[in-house]
């Protein structure tokens, strides 16, 4: 397996705490809540909208790849820097925004940032530490930049009383910081000469791996199920849970700060994965969301709704850093991003049936929507099950 670049304790150490600083700096956009509202003021239409979020999914699809196939051949450090200027550059365009095409470049710029990013953190991290302590530092990432997440939300009413101008300057401020921290990290390589294979080599490598781990595609399907099912609950259907349960829409600002901040719950990943093992703590994760989403289908009382979704968010996010090391962990070669977007491509696959499955369901009823994604959710505990009771799965030789 291949081996990450030696740093010495203090330059890992020092690489994970900027990471962590990036990612809580990241979580920052305040004006997420009002963004639709604030687009709307300038006249774009709900179907225009909507398409300009249908050319952000599809431009992060097609750049995911090349951005994993660049960060293996030109380092790590040189990507996250490319992303994360990109990232602050779409704050740019979204505070001086007026109208469509600065609107759209900031979806544009934003997708190619995610694009690279969603596998290059990832493995960047990983090679800073290793696997011994792959878990812990992925639990206080995802945490870091929930807390991030959690804090603009509650501000955006509290401290900048919904003023968007004022929001997306401060985003702006938060993203270009991240972006100067970048330049302090120390650069990891996954072996000496990595650069120095071709990119035919480097891609024959990757499907050799693809080919060999075709069981690994049940995982990724299961992760995308869970996953998916958590968004559309806490970011899609929330208000509409809220609403049938009778809780008054003045309150629905602070359920969205409370349900983000429950993705802090990674930061207990460690501590639930020494107490009963990464398989059994995996698969709870998945019964628990099942659950959550069986008690969506019934309830009408504003208490169960608000635990209900609460509970299924804190699972998601526990989940998290257990998808992030299990992928990591299965990669045997030098072109570890290019991996790492291989498998973002396979679970966005599967979150796009998620969404279209639910979509139809939704319109029998919000119960039926909810049922759904309860059977979603049931159905990725058993590909887990499935997958994890192989006798050579990568995720057996250790359980931090």
């Amino acid at each position: 397996m291949t081996q990450p670049a030696v740093l010495s304790p203090r330059e890992g150490k020092r690489n994970v705490v900027l990471m962590l600083v990036i990612a809580f700096l990241q979580g920052h956009a305040f004006y997420t809540a009002l963004i639709t509202v604030h687009r709307q003021s300038f006249g774009l239409t709900l179907s225009v909208i909507t398409g300009m979020e249908a050319a952000h999914t599809v431009l992060m699809l097609l750049l995911v790849l090349p951005w994993g196939i660049f960060a293996d051949r030109f380092g790590y450090k040189r990507t996250l820097l490319f992303c994360n200027g990109l990232y602050a550059l779409s704050k740019f365009c979204f505070l001086f925004a007026e109208g469509y095409f600065l609107f759209l470049m900031e979806r544009l710029l934003r997708a190619a940032a995610i694009s690279g990013l969603s596998s290059c953190n990832s493995a960047f991290l990983y090679l800073s530490v290793g696997s011994e302590k792959g878990r812990k530092v992925f639990s206080y990432y995802t945490a870091a930049n929930a807390a991030g997440v959690f804090v603009s939300a509650a501000a955006l009413p509290l401290v900048l009383k919904n003023d968007v101008p004022l929001a997306s300057a401060c985003a702006t401020v938060y993203f270009l910081a991240a972006f100067a921290l970048t330049f302090c990290l120390k650069d990891v390589r996954p072996q000496l000469g990595a650069d120095r294979r071709t990119l035919k080599s480097s891609l024959k490598g990757v499907a050799r791996v693809l080919s060999r781990e075709r069981r690994f595609a049940l995982f990724l399907v299961a992760a995308a199920l869970l996953e998916e099912s958590a968004n559309l609950v806490a970011m899609v259907y929330n208000q509409s849970f809220y609403a049938r349960a009778g809780i008054p829409s003045e309150w629905y600002g602070y359920l969205y700060s409370l349900a983000r901040g429950l993705s802090m719950c990674a930061a207990l990943s460690p501590l639930f994965v020494r107490r009963f093992g990464e398989r059994r703590s995996t698969g709870m994760l998945f019964l628990t969301a099942t659950a959550c989403c069986a008690v969506l289908v019934v309830t009408r009382s504003a208490v169960l709704t608000v635990a209900a979704a609460g509970v299924l968010r804190a699972a998601s996010g526990m989940f998290s850093p257990a998808k992030m090391t299990i992928q990591n962990r299965v990669i045997t070669v030098q072109e570890r991003t290019t991996m790492l977007a291989a498998f973002y491509m396979v679970s966005r696959a599967g979150m796009a049936l998620v969404d279209l499955g639910a979509g139809a369901a939704v319109k029998a009823g919000l119960w039926a929507g909810a049922l759904l994604l309860a059977v979603f959710c049931l159905l990725g505990f058993g590909l887990y099950w499935l997958w994890s009771a192989g006798k050579n799965r990568p995720d057996q030789t250790s359980q931090t």
